[in-house]
């Protein structure tokens, strides 16, 4: 073999297992679930080739995001408030491009360098995934939801959900239960990918299924200075909630939740908290 050739072979094998050339990923609007376990099912798209709608008040977010018709909602600059807001079905909801986005860029084996340029998207304002399907969340960045609003982003008794290249905190000045949790997946949800996401500075940051103990089905609420005996209850700042006697665990062994090349930072507890289903928990 020339020497001429025996370089050639030599140049093109060094260069074919090279490390790649770091590559950024942001979130797109038309996306869809390709990781987990929102990739089963019919696979999870959100609102999918629906028109865009951008929303820059609370009023708006909430009425954009309502209903089971396909649609995409993007969020425009800061929305503040004091409250948790319902997302319907077959919906994307995305941060708008120079509102914050997050990317990922991968380096050498398993490692991913977060990077992030942000202004508060949510602000005191929660997302409720709650009794639907096929919702994908990103781009978002929520912060500082309070416990009596309920989690940063708050999923049950639903399906094909997929929250991605998102930023989830609040504080840790407070005590534990001033705020609640930042994803919290319960009630038998199926189908959900949690990826390429930022979780800090909060104390309950994570949990799949929503107690060990408590029961669930049919809920009644009493006043607190009445008198309780029952098997379950659950302390509310205002209300005792009495459940009935069917097991959470039962309708939680359904849970279906993957948690991949997420970032976990300065965190008290709940990184994740996995009671029942099954998870896949890879590369955070």
């Amino acid at each position: 073999m020339r020497p001429s050739i025996i370089t050639f072979v030599l140049f093109t094998a060094a260069t074919s297992f090279a490390s790649p050339s770091p590559l950024a990923k942001r979130a797109s609007i038309t996306d869809k679930a390709t990781i987990g376990f929102a990739t089963l099912n019919g696979g999870t798209t959100g609102g999918g080739p629906a028109a865009p709608v951008t929303v820059t008040t609370l009023d708006a977010f909430q009425k954009a995001v309502s209903g089971d018709l396909a649609k995409v909602v993007l969020i425009s600059g800061t929305i503040q408030g004091a409250t948790t807001v319902k997302v319907g079905s077959n919906t994307s909801v995305i941060g708008k491009s120079g509102a914050g986005e997050i990317c990922f860029s991968p380096s050498t084996g398993n490692k991913h360098k977060l990077t992030a340029k942000w202004v508060i998207v949510l602000e005191g304002v929660g997302i409720s995934i709650g009794a639907v399907s096929n919702v994908i969340v990103r781009n978002v960045k929520i912060s500082k939801v309070l416990a009596e609003h309920g989690d940063a982003i708050g999923i049950a008794s639903s399906n094909r959900v997929w929250i991605d290249h998102v930023e989830v905190f609040s504080d840790r000045d407070h005590d534990k239960d001033y705020y609640d949790g930042l994803i919290d997946v319960t009630k038998g949800s199926y189908g959900v990918s949690i990826t390429y996401s930022y979780l800090h500075y909060h104390y309950k940051t994570s949990l799949v299924g929503a107690s060990d103990s408590f029961s669930g089905g049919s809920k009644e609420t009493l006043k607190v200075n009445d008198a309780v005996k029952c098997f379950g209850t659950f302390w509310h700042p205002k209300f005792w909630y009495v459940y009935s006697a069917k097991s959470l665990e039962d309708t939680d062994k359904a849970l279906r939740v993957t948690y991949a090349f997420n970032n976990w930072a300065n965190l008290g507890s709940r990184t994740p908290s996995f009671r029942f289903g099954k998870g896949h928990i890879y590369n955070n």
